[in-house]
């Protein structure tokens, strides 16, 4: 699977929003803890895409075999501010 991480706390654990699933749709969220990250890796960015597995349980989806695929920074237009736009007269 691929997906954006959403949120990486400095803990050493984040959340991955997989592709195709809606920002904030908490259920299809996966957790991640940097123990399943490569050796030598110990946070992702946020906004970051990266590719995992899903490991095989019933609970908490939880990722395994994480892999950063690019570090850049993807904001959904929900998310992003606003500009101000002044209008002249």
């Amino acid at each position: 699977m691929t997906g954006l991480v959403k949120f990486w706390n400095p803990a050493g654990w984040g959340i991955i929003t997989p592709d195709g699933v809606r920002s904030g749709d908490r259920t299809r969220e996966v957790f991640v803890h940097e123990s399943k990250l490569p050796e030598g890796v110990s946070a992702l960015p946020e906004g970051g895409e990266v590719e995992f597995d899903l490991f095989p349980n019933f609970g908490t989806r939880r990722a395994l075999n994480v892999r950063l695929l690019s570090k850049r920074s993807y904001v959904p237009i929900s998310e992003a501010p606003r500009k101000a736009v002044a209008h002249g007269d």
